[in-house]
């Protein structure tokens, strides 16, 4: 059985305005995939609304240090608002969305033990020690899984500020 244990809690990214979904998508795999985790969609779920479309999108990226041990990361990306818009590109005419951004990035720490360790609450107790005195794998990767989680979001953030200085809005 897989044992979780969550290091990073709700990252959290705010942003309001232009973005492009399909850039942003490619963005989250690249930066993902350059801290060496493979990602895929895990749910997606698109909506409209009166005030424009919804989506919300689950992704999780894997990977594997050892044989009983993976880190884990769940990005949330909830966008509300979604509206298309017609800008200008270096002086180029596009058409991307306009609309609310909020991604919240979750990391876990998963090891895969054999069910012989959770047995009972003795052995449960013995595996603590082993792992802490003997073994001293639990939080071995907790700074790389910190470090990976905040990597993520930062460059998330600086991609979708970086729409407020490169898209200027076309005038009709």
């Amino acid at each position: 059985m897989v044992e979780k244990n969550l290091i990073v809690d709700a990252y959290a990214i705010s942003y309001k305005g232009l973005f492009d979904l399909k850039g942003l998508l490619d963005t989250i795999n690249s930066i993902s995939a350059k801290r060496g985790y493979a990602t895929s969609e895990k749910r997606r779920v698109e909506k409209t609304v009166e005030t424009g479309r919804e989506l919300y999108m689950e992704i999780r990226a894997m990977k594997r240090k050892q044989a009983e041990h993976d880190l884990a990361l769940n990005i949330r990306v909830d966008l509300k608002n979604i509206e298309d818009a017609e800008v200008s590109i270096n002086k180029v005419p596009a058409r991307i969305e306009k609309g609310d951004v909020k991604i919240s990035i979750d990391a876990w720490e998963l090891t895969e033990y054999q069910w012989r360790w959770e047995q009972t609450p003795w052995y449960v107790f013995l595996k603590s020690l082993y792992d802490k005195f003997i073994k001293k794998v639990t939080g071995k990767y907790h700074g790389e899984l910190i470090s990976d989680a905040h990597y993520i979001g930062e460059n998330i953030k600086a991609y979708l500020e970086l729409h407020k200085y490169m898209v200027k809005p076309r005038n009709p």
